[in-house]
């Protein structure tokens, strides 16, 4: 009798114990991983990548062009290629322009220069003419489940990058086939994306530059990713600066205002949407977001806009939110569709529970040692 009231008594101890593990672990899992989440979905990306593509990387490096490897086969992404000198293109204009813009992040070394990659840019993508406009496509020759794309597709972010890569490789060399190209890249701005360009004209008559542009895909049909828009209106900024050609200034103008009309549309409450397809931005896309609505803000202020109030507004606002990042963190996992989040907090309270009950464990057995 004595032996099954202990046996009972132990059982009835282990569950008390794994409650109190589990009411512990679950606030410390959800805080530990909204505040880790750019490190540790840069590992679990790592681990995804390996199970399906047997690599931790995507990326391959040859002769000084990246590859990016999907389903197996290596292709040209015209954005991993053009951001290996991207930031050090932006720090250079910026410089050679006299700019106070707020930098996305430092420059690192890299093993090609600015005009290797604009000089591969030039050899890899051909000129066409669309609509009487010369223009220089970066398409992409794989598709894209996602967003339901199917090659080639193309990108107001890859536009935008390789114009301000081309822009710096001219100032860089003074050849003004560079800026030929600049003005090539960013005068698909000026085409629909039924077109077989990137600008999606708004109700309101602004523009948004569409990241994933899908020419068999209506206006109403395209993802209107932030991030993707912004970076384009990076480069279409730095042309507009450089040569003040009114035609950009105006079609500068539109795809800033689409940002400040629009911009309460990816606030989610607590964090920022990445398009408008439901997809919250993670972590370092929100990070993105931040700096980006500064750097709108600042070129309004290069314009001498007015009435862009939204832009400070939702700056402060998504900086606030990522101060309260587990209440960005905790709406995503009931609504987001990527499971990564779901293994960074699931992974984080496994750890946690096991912490939490060996120290439980011990507490309670030098209690009854008392």
């Amino acid at each position: 009798m004595i032996r099954i009231r202990n046996l009972h008594e132990k059982i009835r101890l282990n569950r008390k114990n794994f409650l109190l593990s589990l009411i512990l672990s679950l606030p410390l899992a959800l805080f530990s991983s909204a505040y880790t989440e750019e490190i540790q979905m840069s590992f679990w990306k790592g681990v995804k990548n390996f199970i399906v593509y047997g690599t931790f990387k995507r990326g391959e490096s040859e002769s000084g062009v990246l590859f990016t490897i999907y389903n197996g086969d290596r292709y040209v992404n015209p954005v991993h290629v053009t951001m290996r000198v991207l930031l050090q293109a932006e720090e250079y204009l910026s410089d050679y322009l006299n700019l106070n813009l707020e930098p996305y992040g430092s420059p690192k070394e890299t093993a090609v220069s600015i005009t290797e990659v604009a000089d591969f840019l030039i050899k890899h993508y051909d000129t066409e003419t669309i609509r009487g406009r010369e223009v220089v496509r970066l398409d992409y020759q794989f598709d894209y489940p996602i967003y339901d794309l199917k090659a080639p597709w193309y990108s107001g972010m890859a536009q935008g990058h390789a114009a301000i890569v081309f822009l710096a490789a001219y100032l860089v060399n003074d050849n003004e086939v560079y800026l030929d190209y600049a003005r090539k890249s960013v005068a698909l701005f000026h085409i629909p994306t039924t077109a077989g360009g990137v600008m999606v004209p708004l109700e309101d008559g602004s523009v948004w530059l569409e990241e994933y542009a899908d020419p068999k895909k209506s206006f109403s049909e395209t993802p209107k990713v932030l991030n993707g828009h912004i970076f384009a209106v990076d480069g279409l900024f730095y042309y507009w600066y450089l040569t003040r050609d009114p035609s950009y200034r105006d079609l500068l103008i539109k795809s800033i205002l689409a940002v400040n009309d629009n911009i309460l549309k990816y606030d989610t409450g607590f964090w920022s949407y990445y398009g408008l397809k439901g997809n919250y931005a993670h972590a370092g896309y929100h990070k993105v977001h931040i700096k980006q609505l500064s750097r709108l803000n600042s070129y309004a202020n290069y314009l001498m806009l007015e009435g862009y109030e939204n832009l400070p507004k939702y700056f402060s606002k998504f900086e606030g939110y990522s101060s309260l990042s587990p209440l960005g963190f905790l709406q995503r996992m009931i609504c987001q569709r990527n499971n990564l989040i779901y293994i960074i907090y699931i992974s984080n309270l496994f750890l946690f529970f096991l912490l939490i009950s060996v120290c439980v464990v011990k507490v309670r057995e030098k209690g009854f040692r008392k």
